[in-house]
């Protein structure tokens, strides 16, 4: 009796404790329908933090949001997925190198996963925390769908953060990732965005999340509830573990 009381202890500490960490929360079935805003002119990536910038996007580059289809009844749509996604939605793209596409399943994980590209490693909890700032001081549902440069600068301001090496200040004009050739009232709200991250957690959004698929563009995007809707795997397995416990011994007693 006592094991089987101190097992379900356990069980539920560990419930109680664990941290959520690299984690897939399920899958969606979902369709690219429109670009977010065609505003800028170019792009530069220096993808090796070198000085020399491999990568050069100089033809007009959409930025800003990405309106999605999903199929909430499609096999590969799981019950998070649909509680969460409306049809359509909005994100905005975190992945310079890859494109959007039709139908496809995705990933549904923690931001601090993406994106799935040819990066070393994913962005890391620093910069998807900086990420969860900038969105929770500045909810871009005050502008979706109404305001395209807006959207643009948002898209470019996430860009940043993504791209910009660590080691360097959040700078449109310098750094590993520059933008050039777009709106200077965009620009300026851009600036504004990336300045709105000073380290301060008490506006966090707790409720970002990124998409992602290995072939196509990874995207991120917030959705009430979706914060407090995760259950963690290691903690439902200690939730488990504990019921488990209580359950075997209530069989015992019956006995």
């Amino acid at each position: 009796m006592r094991y089987l009381t101190a097992l379900a202890a356990l069980g539920l500490l560990l419930a109680v404790t664990t941290t959520a960490g690299a984690n897939t929360w399920g899958t969606a079935r979902i369709r690219h329908e429109g670009f977010g805003y065609h505003g800028i002119a170019g792009v530069n990536w220096d993808h090796d933090n070198d000085g020399v910038y491999e990568y050069n996007y100089n033809n007009n580059v959409y930025v800003g949001e990405y309106r999605f289809r999903f199929d909430k009844d499609h096999a590969d749509s799981t019950s998070l997925a649909r509680n969460l996604l409306s049809d359509p939605f909005y994100a905005f793209c975190t992945d310079l190198e890859q494109e959007p596409g039709g139908w496809a399943t995705y990933d549904m994980v923690d931001v601090e996963d993406a994106p799935i590209m040819t990066l070393d490693s994913p962005m890391g909890e620093a910069k998807a925390n900086d990420l969860r700032e900038m969105f929770g001081e500045n909810p871009p549902a005050t502008f979706i769908g109404t305001d395209n440069q807006r959207a643009e600068a948002y898209g470019a301001a996430v860009w940043e953060v993504v791209f910009e090496n660590e080691n360097n200040a959040y700078d449109f004009d310098a750094g590993t990732l520059t933008i050039n050739g777009w709106d200077g009232s965009a620009k300026t709200y851009a600036q504004t965005l990336l300045a709105s991250i000073t380290g301060d957690t008490e506006n966090y959004d707790p409720d970002l999340f990124a998409l992602t698929n290995a072939n196509l563009q990874d995207m991120t995007l917030t959705v009430p509830g979706y914060g407090g809707m995760i259950p963690e795997p290691v903690t439902m397995a200690g939730l488990a573990l504990g019921i488990g416990a209580l359950g075997g011994y209530v069989r015992r007693r019956r006995t």
